[in-house]
């Protein structure tokens, strides 16, 4: 049995701007390091650095380290 190839994928070292396979880096609005943003869950995120696990019939990635995009709702609006 072959074992996946795994590697790391860092996109805070990434300038600002590049074309990459998920995405364009843009600055994070939370903490302002570099990162692609991503919309699979409800309030999305922003990847910063994410592992590829490279199969022979596909790719699986896994977020590492990733800030939360809070929406005005989950941020409050200063009334509570």
């Amino acid at each position: 049995m072959r074992h996946p190839t795994i590697t790391l994928e860092d996109f805070t070292g990434m300038p600002a701007g590049r074309d990459v396979e998920d995405g364009i880096v843009e600055s994070c609005p939370r903490c302002g390091r570099n990162g692609v943003f991503r919309h699979d869950t409800a309030e999305g995120y922003v990847v910063h650095v994410q592992t590829l696990e490279i199969f022979g019939d596909g790719i699986r990635d896994q977020p590492r380290d990733c800030c939360t995009i809070l929406t005005g709702k989950e941020q409050g609006d200063g009334n509570s």
